[in-house]
Order: C-alpha cells, then structure tokens, then sequence
C-alpha cells in the first residue's frame, strides 16, 4: 500500500485516485500519522456495506445540484 504526507496529496489527487480505481489504496498522512486513505468505490462498497446506499443517494442528489 502507497503512503503519502498530506502536503503532497493535492499535487498527486489524480494519480492517487487513478491507483486507487485499479485497486491500489494510499495512506495519507500528517506529521507522519495516518489520517486518511484513498480507495476505490469497490473497496468502499465492501468495507461499508450498510452505510454504502447512503452514499449513493448522498451521490445522485449532488449530481442533480450540479
């Protein structure tokens, strides 16, 4: 698994979310402690299966306001 600081994050966005779709997650740190990751809607779908439908409404409703 990738880790990166979260002051390299914004610069690398595209590339981690690229990763994270091909099934690569990354960590991403602050002050070297992890506080968050990338990865991809499938992980996502599989980690939280109960809070999963929420987020796909959540999803679609931001679709509409665009």
């Amino acid at each position: 698994m990738r880790t990166t600081a979260s002051s390299n994050a914004r610069d690398q966005l595209c590339a981690l979310v690229r990763e994270a779709g091909k099934g690569n997650p990354t960590t991403i740190t602050n002050r070297g402690r992890p506080v968050a990751m990338v990865i991809s809607i499938e992980d996502a779908r599989r980690l939280y299966p109960d809070e999963f439908p929420q987020f796909l409404k959540l999803d679609s409703t931001n679709r509409q306001d665009s």
